[in-house]
């Protein structure tokens, strides 16, 4: 069995302590956006991956990628 250890940032931390405040009901999506310099749908779709894929649906899916200039210039 091998431990899956996660690492997120303090951005996802905190982005992930005000998405759990809205799907508990503490927080609507529109303050969410506002406290997150988000949209409401930005928040809505973050909020359908965490409820998918758990906490690591906070970390942006190009995370730890080459950029595409990286990619080009090799």
């Amino acid at each position: 069995m091998t431990v899956k250890l996660r690492k997120f940032s303090e951005k996802e931390l905190e982005r992930l302590k005000v998405i759990r405040r809205v799907m508990n009901g503490e927080l609507t999506q529109a303050d969410a956006a506002a406290m997150l310099s988000l949209t409401a749908r930005q928040v809505r779709r973050i909020m359908k991956r965490v409820k998918t894929l758990g906490d690591e649906g906070i970390i942006h899916k190009s995370k730890g990628r080459a950029s595409m200039i990286m990619i080009q210039n090799n």
